[in-house]
């Protein structure tokens, strides 16, 4: 081996090195997806208590007849986030979509969030429009989805969608009382629900 030929190979493995390091500290690529409006709320433990404290108060003070409850976007969105938390301890690990705020507008669930892997990040919306079943519960089915040039697994947005109508069915399926959903209604960053209530 030439004299050249060793310092190139010693100059090269350095070199090498510090890219290998660089790569491997380097952050999660992020990757483009629609940024979420100015108007957005972050969760908060008020807003989840709020959220709980309508059921509560609907168990509590109508113990028959029709029922209308109307909740906020800072609500929603900090029930959804519990939601997730719930539905991360039940599986025992981490979903990918994160950092979610619902913004209501239309007749549709906004839910904003970020999606995260090992490799990168991306901002992303999911556009849900809610129903009411014939069982008088909440449904939601997915309009459209958009995560940047990221194609997402059907499985993790059907995760979701099961988180958010969990969260607004579990009280009425828990409640002492027969809890019948009517109709929903979506407007102006508010969303209320009608039904009835029979002992």
């Amino acid at each position: 081996m030439t004299r050249t030929t060793q310092e190139t190979i010693a100059r090269l493995v350095p070199l090498t090195l510090l890219i290998a390091t660089l790569a491997c500290n380097m952050p999660t690529a992020r990757l483009g997806g629609p940024d979420r409006p100015a108007q957005a709320v972050a969760p908060s433990t008020e807003s989840l208590n709020s959220f709980n404290d309508k059921w509560r108060d609907l168990n509590l003070n109508t113990p028959a007849g029709p029922f209308s409850i109307t909740f906020t976007e800072a609500e929603l969105s900090s029930a959804l986030a519990d939601a997730i938390q719930q539905a991360e301890a039940d599986k025992g690990e981490p979903l990918p979509i994160g950092n979610t705020s619902v913004v209501l507008t239309n007749g549709t669930l906004n839910i904003y969030g970020q999606l995260n892997t090992s490799a990168f990040q991306s901002n992303g919306l999911i556009v849900a429009t809610p129903a009411i079943g014939e069982d008088g519960l909440l449904h939601v089915s997915i309009t459209s989805v958009e995560f940047g040039p990221i194609e997402i697994d059907p499985v993790l947005l059907g995760d979701l969608v099961s988180s958010v109508e969990r969260r607004i069915n579990a009280p009425i399926q828990s409640s002492p009382f027969h809890i019948t959903l009517t109709t929903i209604a979506i407007a102006d960053g508010l969303m209320t629900v009608e039904g009835a209530i029979a002992p």
